[in-house]
């Protein structure tokens, strides 16, 4: 479904950042960013007030590089309720 990677609304491969327990990118351990990282990836899940951000590292297979990508986006229990009280 919608948030989580390969799901409707986020694109295959890139991490769903989450805030709430369980298997999510902002679980300890990475959870679905771990899941979607490449074999061999480092992967850094961080908060930083209402923002996650989720970095991850990897050596480039027969090259001599690390590729890093990271992706914040704002922690859903950040997000309010709908409209007005």
């Amino acid at each position: 479904g919608p948030g989580r990677a390969g799901g409707g609304g986020w694109p295959a491969g890139r991490p769903a950042p989450r805030a709430g327990p369980g298997p999510a990118a902002g679980a300890p351990g990475g959870g679905v960013a771990r899941e979607a990282a490449p074999p061999g990836a480092r992967v850094n899940v961080t908060r930083s007030g209402d923002l996650i951000r989720v970095t991850v590292t990897v050596p480039a297979p027969r090259f001599p590089i690390t590729v890093r990508a990271e992706a914040v986006a704002l922690a859903e229990d950040a997000v309010g309720g709908g409209g007005p009280p």
